[in-house]
């Protein structure tokens, strides 16, 4: 398979790398060495069929997650489970791979009933956002709504101090 893989950072730069994958192999990239400290999103592009995962290590062995790819960017999303209590830090990130501006609305439900928060952000082009949900909504546990007038893919990360976790984002 002949595979690019477009890094795609928080700054609106681009950086493109060539692989060739023989059959019924695995390769491992290492996006450290790449795009050094950076937090970026990937666009992952092959002539053939694969599977694409993404894993990340939390430093000095701590903890780290996974998370499987998304095919298809989408314009509504869901992240039904969540937390901003303590010792949680919940990330969410988004990216736009598109050549337009994008705005993204994040609603923020609280699971004791109080009000929902609303946040709206604008994207641009081909950039990753990071939404610290703790600066939005302290102290609770929370589901959110992601809707944006592009598609744009959409993951939830949760830290603490001896790991993390991470999930994809829903679509209807």
């Amino acid at each position: 398979a002949n595979v690019s893989v477009t890094f795609i950072k928080d700054d609106g730069t681009t950086q493109v790398a060539y692989y060739a994958i023989d059959p019924r192999t695995r390769l491992s990239l290492f996006a450290d060495t790449i795009v050094p400290n950076s937090t970026f999103g990937a666009r992952i592009d092959s002539d053939q069929q694969i599977i694409v995962e993404r894993s990340l290590y939390v430093a000095d062995g701590a903890g780290g997650h996974n998370s499987s790819a998304m095919q298809i960017p989408e314009t509504e999303w869901y992240l039904p489970e969540g937390s901003t209590r303590p010792p949680y830090r919940e990330v969410i990130a988004i990216l736009n791979p598109n050549a337009d501006m994008t705005q993204v609305d994040l609603t923020f439900t609280r699971a004791d009933g109080q009000p929902a928060v609303t946040q709206s952000f604008v994207l641009q082009p081909t950039t990753r956002l990071t939404v610290e949900a703790n600066k939005y909504v302290t102290d609770a546990d929370v589901s959110t709504r992601v809707i944006a007038d592009h598609p744009v893919v959409v993951e939830r990360s949760m830290y603490w101090e001896r790991g993390a976790t991470s999930s994809p984002g829903l679509t209807r």
